[in-house]
């Protein structure tokens, strides 16, 4: 099958998809959305490391933490989907860090607002639901005056990035 007639069919399915749904509503999260927050977070990690045995109760304090304070410092923002009844089924954050000087920038510290913690619950995958918030985060930084994004994406994830235009970087990592 050609590849315009796999996104021809692929876009019915959502359409299909969402039709079931219902109305779901893309909106920034408070500080009183904590603890889905951190809900999701734990899950994205257990879904991701499924053999890694995590302490998440202390995990969690320190995630809170960390979201607390970058919330209300202005440097993060995360936005969630819910459905009529409220029940938050999707949620993604943008992070604005640091990135230290490099050749092709000004010699300063600049800041740049990185995208983390998407997570959609399972039963819910496939209506679009991550799309919506990315492009929601996307928009957010733009307002904001970012010229780039940037995140670390699992393998479920590329392809939502990718049909957004989002290029594919390298990174290495090794254990210590």
């Amino acid at each position: 099958m050609r590849k315009k007639q796999q996104y021809q069919r692929a876009s019915r399915h959502s359409k299909i998809m969402r039709k079931k749904l219902g109305r779901v509503m893309v909106r920034k999260a408070t500080l009183r959305d904590m603890d889905v927050l951190v809900d999701h977070r734990r899950r994205l990690f257990s879904e991701l490391h499924p053999e890694a045995k995590f302490d998440y109760s202390a995990w969690a304090r320190e995630y809170k933490r960390f979201v607390r304070k970058h919330m209300r410092g202005k440097r993060f923002v995360a936005f969630l989907t819910q459905r009529k009844d409220g029940a938050v089924i999707a949620t993604g954050a943008v992070w604005i860090k640091d990135v230290p000087p490099r050749p092709m920038a000004p010699p300063v510290w600049i800041k740049e607002p990185y995208l983390l913690s998407m997570y959609t619950l399972p039963e819910y995958r496939g209506y679009g639901l991550a799309t919506r918030i990315v492009k929601e985060a996307m928009k957010w930084s733009k307002s904001k005056g970012f010229s780039r994004m940037s995140l670390h994406a699992s393998e479920m994830g590329r392809p939502v990035y990718k049909k957004l235009g989002w290029e594919r970087g390298w990174e290495m990592r090794i254990r210590l």
